[in-house]
């Protein structure tokens, strides 16, 4: 069960990297079961475009608004199933 989990993860986090690239999303890669991604734009009066587009999507992930550093940047988690990696991926599409 495990290792189908670990494989699991790795396809989504994949497929989501990809979908990032193809977007031009800025992403940092990882090797985690999470990605930070940015949309590139400033963040302005609190409206932050890509948080924004994954909650209208039904996507919740983590902002990072109180950090300077992290201004702007989202945490989304990836979970085995190709499904959940579906709706993030169509949140992310949608603009």
């Amino acid at each position: 069960h495990l290792r189908e989990a670990v494989a699991g993860v790795r396809r989504g986090r994949g497929r989501l990297l990809a979908a990032a690239e193809r977007l031009l999303l800025k992403a940092v890669p990882s090797e985690a079961n999470f990605v930070l991604l940015r949309d590139g734009g400033a963040v302005r009066d609190g409206r932050d475009g890509l948080w924004e587009r994954l909650r209208a999507g039904g996507v919740l992930g983590r902002r990072f608004s109180g950090d300077p550093a992290l201004d702007g940047w989202v945490r989304l988690g990836i979970t085995p199933d190709p499904a959940v990696t579906d709706r993030v991926i169509a949140a992310l599409e949608a603009r």
